[in-house]
């Protein structure tokens, strides 16, 4: 087996290291640096395409997802979502996110032992108030619906303006023990440090 070599590092310059998940499409590749900045790069020449300052307390674990033309940003520590156009890298809309934040509450208040044992099916249950933390966190997109999750709560937005369409509390004392959800099935799954993997219907 004959091993790959890299290419040698791009021409453009940057200051900061990468974090979280990057993203790739349309030979553009998109990463946020540890200062909360997103890029859009060249996959073919290495050149910023445009770039956005977003998180300023830092990207605290954010990552990205595209979807539909625009590119998710997860909240990190400074709990706002945002939406951005992928091609532009213009705000769409951005929202606050993090009840913890709002209320000065520490992020591992109702944490516990990790693991997955059982799976729980549950009803959503709807909240007119919304906020889940996404230190951390990828959202997770599925039919025209953007899931995040962390904290104590489960939230479904609208992709399109950011509005919170339902969101879901996990039961008392319980934390997430995996923050990225999946979607499936009509299904939002997650994992909780209560010992059980939830499903909860999207």
């Amino acid at each position: 087996m004959t091993p790959r070599r890299a290419r040698r590092p791009w021409p453009t310059p940057h200051p900061q290291g990468f974090s979280g998940t990057i993203t790739a499409a349309d030979d553009i590749i998109d990463a946020i640096d540890l200062a909360g900045t997103v890029y859009a790069i060249s996959a073919s020449s290495g050149i910023t395409q445009w770039h956005a300052t977003l998180l300023q307390d830092g990207p605290g674990g954010a990552s990205l997802v595209f979807a539909d033309d625009a590119l998710y940003v997860g909240a990190g520590t400074g709990g706002t979502l945002f939406s951005l156009n992928a091609a532009t890298g213009s705000v769409n809309w951005a929202r606050e996110v993090d009840p913890y934040r709002r209320h000065g509450l520490p992020h591992h208040f109702q944490r516990a032992a990790a693991g997955l044992r059982r799976l729980r099916l549950l009803e959503a249950v709807v909240s007119p108030a919304g906020g889940a933390g996404t230190e951390g966190a990828s959202p997770a997109m599925a039919g025209g619906q953007v899931y995040v999750c962390a904290g104590s709560e489960l939230q479904s937005l609208d992709a399109n303006s950011g509005k919170q369409i339902w969101s879901f509390a996990l039961p008392s004392g319980t934390g997430f023990g995996s923050k990225t959800p999946a979607v499936a099935d009509g299904l939002v799954f997650f994992g909780c440090d209560d010992n059980n993997l939830y499903a909860v219907r999207a």
